[in-house]
């Protein structure tokens, strides 16, 4: 952030994607790259009011999603230079808010196309008594939400998901009833992991 305000060549340099790749590479060796959502919080309170803001997505590649209650608005927030966006206004035509404050949305994934090089928003949710799934590309000209195909996953409700996900290489691993499932960003395909034998 301070090289960017060094003049206007400087400021270009460090949005070029190459340069931006390498920092985050570099960035993942460190052993602070791992983010706890207590650890995300602490950053966030110099910024955001708790009252006004909340984090409403899993950590990946050094991004995060944010609802304000102030303005119901979904932002994206960049935790190292402390950069934030406005989501577009299709990005909550899908999410269903709700005053309850403890479990106000549906479930809402942070995902990176490792092929396309995009940002994906995963959505599940439970309408009627359905599980649904889709998916959107973040920074695509007219982008939309897709709708997945669960059909083998009707049984499932989204609240049998955990809380916590991990996002790691394209990929983000869900706890859903007594499987771990996986949803790969680039396929937009889930799958299970099987558990170890004996278990």
């Amino acid at each position: 952030m301070r090289f960017k305000c060094i003049s206007k060549a400087w400021n270009t340099t460090t949005q070029d994607p190459n340069i931006i790749r390498s920092h985050y590479a570099r960035s993942q060796v460190r052993p602070s790259a791992l983010h706890e959502s207590t650890d995300l919080w602490l950053q966030l309170d110099y910024f955001f009011n708790y009252e006004d803001m909340t984090i409403c997505s899993n950590h990946c590649n050094g991004f995060v999603c944010l609802y304000s209650y102030k303005d119901s608005q979904f932002y994206l927030f960049n935790v190292t230079t402390r950069e934030i966006k406005v989501f577009p206004t299709y990005v909550n035509e899908e999410l269903r808010i709700t005053p309850n404050f403890s479990c106000p949305f549906d479930k809402l994934v942070l995902g990176f196309d490792q092929v396309t090089e995009n940002f994906k928003l995963l959505l599940l949710f439970t309408r009627d008594d359905m599980f649904e799934a889709k998916i959107l590309t973040l920074g695509v000209t007219n982008s939309t939400w897709r709708k997945i195909d669960l059909f083998k996953y009707r049984s499932i409700s989204c609240d049998d998901f955990d809380d916590e996900c991990i996002y790691l290489n394209g990929v983000v691993y869900l706890g859903w009833e007594h499987y771990m499932v996986y949803f790969d960003f680039a396929d937009e395909e889930f799958g299970y992991v099987l558990p170890p034998p004996q278990t």
